[in-house]
């Protein structure tokens, strides 16, 4: 029987993960393990309650429910005293004018959170001790600089990555220096992916 192995299994969970990512520009997806156990994934996506990139530029949104419209005129809106609400008998929020899309700095959308930084968040929230656990990150792209530092920080040392969004020599030269640093290139064969 050809099984694939947890590195292979790990990194094509890190795509479906990254079916969650609300930036259209990459979406990216990341799964830390310890003894081959998830325990934490993160895809790059806005921080809770704010508009996420594929959102459109300008929206409605309901300020309690958070049901988004592109003109609040339509009939699951309703006009009260020259203000919108939420025609949810339940929730009857205010609606509220947002800007949504990418937010553009040097080249570089800065809207979401990076899928490793949130993998990280979620095992501090969940309160999951990575330093000394033999913890591993697996991710569908090479993390950035910042986001490899961050990994390294809370105490993983492996990361296994398939794609290249953006070629990252730090991130390499980083891996080279630290000797207890493992960072590990394996590409998906095509038949271990659907296409595109």
């Amino acid at each position: 029987m050809n099984r694939p192995s947890f590195d292979q299994i790990f990194l094509e969970i890190c795509d479906v993960v990254a079916k969650r990512s609300t930036c259209d520009r990459r979406h990216v997806g990341a799964v830390i393990t310890i003894d081959n156990r998830i325990v934490a994934t993160g895809y790059n996506g806005s921080i809770p309650g704010e508009p996420h990139c594929s959102d459109p530029e300008e929206f409605w949104q309901c300020e309690r429910c958070g049901k988004k419209t592109t003109t609040p005129t339509k009939p699951e809106w309703i006009s009260i005293d020259k203000e919108y609400v939420c025609s949810n008998t339940f929730c009857r929020g205010r609606a509220v004018p947002r800007k949504g899309g990418h937010i553009m700095v040097d080249t570089h959308c800065v809207r979401t959170v990076h899928s490793e930084i949130n993998a990280l968040l979620q095992c501090a929230y969940m309160g999951v001790q990575l330093r000394g656990a033999g913890a591993k990150i697996y991710c569908n792209t090479i993390p950035c600089l910042t986001c490899t530092r961050a990994i390294l920080a809370a105490g993983i040392y492996t990361i296994i990555y398939s794609g290249v969004y953006r070629p990252s020599p730090e991130v390499e030269r980083l891996a080279k220096e630290l000797p207890h640093v493992k960072l590990v290139y394996m590409p998906l064969e095509k038949g271990d992916q659907e296409a595109e």
